[in-house]
């Protein structure tokens, strides 16, 4: 086992089990963590996490959450089953049980919140499609840009007098945001923003042809299944609430199910908007950030920090100063994070304690 700062951050990784991964933040780095830390460690070295395909994830999520609420008492509790999205991704549907999946998933989170006193806030991330082709836009005289983890957006830089006639045509694309639009919106500096912004066709990608896909792709759910103790009518509004729930002195568990559409929420639940304007959130990206912030779109200046070719998506993560702006990083409660996804379970939850495991963005 070894630790080490990063970040700014006390993270622990366990050597045996590269697969996982412990934070702590600013907030816990300046107390005594050094019983705690031992004991987390410990149990990651006698329980490793079974990987990202195997059904037996969801249930070591759920162990891992229970034994954190028994040992560190959080006020606010963030989990992340990120494993169903990652299965259907790289799974073709005839080979996933996914009707395994879903109910075992469906079990353990029913069994947190069973044994717990949380008020949950439980979000459906929105559902995948099936993939039906690729464009890899090599036809354009400007410079494309799709390194966007969800490979459903990509930006146009220098565009060709003749680009925007070529994207028109082009049936792998739903629509074409230009500069003008674009302007209007992001509130950030003219020179940062590119010509056009694309969006993929439900079932279509981008992608470079030389890159192997995935069998299925983000469905860009405009809606998404949340249940929640009061009515959410946006995904902006999930931190709000929760901050409200923890001012009360309530202790919050705040539990995103990636991959799980409003049909296949097992739960009665009510939908609420994953979009803002023309844009629609996606769990790879800016969703799990927008959920533990209240942010909407124009506040991650996404254009200024991330579009250019040269950045990647886990370098403008990194560049985000959320300290303090999110629901587990607010000074007077005690947090902890659990999930499946790695960096957004720690950057976008805030808490004092993360522990991340398999599928990173």
């Amino acid at each position: 086992m070894s630790i080490f700062l990063m970040e700014h951050q006390l993270l622990i990784r366990n050597n045996l089990n590269n697969k996982s991964r412990i934070f702590f933040n600013t907030k816990a780095a300046k107390a005594n963590i050094k019983l705690i830390a031992s004991d987390i460690a410990q149990l990651i070295i006698s329980n490793p996490y079974p990987g990202d395909l195997r059904l037996d994830s969801y249930r070591w999520i759920t162990d891992t959450a229970l034994y954190m609420d028994e040992i560190y008492n959080p006020h606010f509790m963030f989990l992340s089953y990120a494993n169903l999205y990652h299965l259907v991704l790289n799974s073709p549907y005839d080979e996933s049980n996914w009707n395994l999946h879903i109910e075992e998933l469906f079990y353990q989170v029913g069994r947190f919140i069973d044994k717990t006193d949380y008020i949950p806030i439980i979000l459906g991330s929105g559902g995948t499609y099936p993939i039906e082709g690729i464009t890899d836009l090599s036809y354009l005289e400007g410079e494309a840009n799709f390194n966007w983890p969800s490979s459903v957006y990509a930006t146009v830089y220098n565009a060709g007098k003749k680009d925007l006639k070529y994207l028109e045509k082009d049936k792998a694309i739903q629509m074409v945001i230009p500069y003008e639009r674009l302007k209007a919106m992001a509130e950030e500096p003219k020179e940062v923003l590119p010509d056009y912004f694309l969006i993929a066709r439900r079932g279509y990608a981008f992608s470079k042809s030389n890159v192997p896909t995935s069998y299925s792709v983000n469905a860009r759910d405009v809606e998404i299944p949340i249940i929640a103790p009061q009515p959410i009518n946006r995904v902006s509004q999930v931190a709000k609430m929760a901050k409200s729930l923890l001012h009360r002195r309530k202790r919050v568990a705040l539990i995103i199910l990636e991959g799980v559409s409003s049909p296949d929420f097992r739960w009665t639940h009510h939908i609420c908007s994953n979009t803002y304007s023309w844009f629609t959130y996606l769990p790879e990206e800016l969703q799990y950030l927008t959920l533990c912030t209240g942010w909407d779109f124009p506040s991650y200046h996404i254009f200024y920090r991330f579009c250019s070719p040269k950045y990647s998506f886990n370098t403008f993560l990194n560049k985000l100063n959320l300290e303090g702006k999110t629901v587990g990083s607010k000074i007077n409660i005690r947090s902890a994070a659990i999930g499946s996804r790695r960096n957004l379970t720690h950057l976008a939850s805030g808490a004092d304690i993360a522990i991340e495991c398999g599928y990173s963005c």
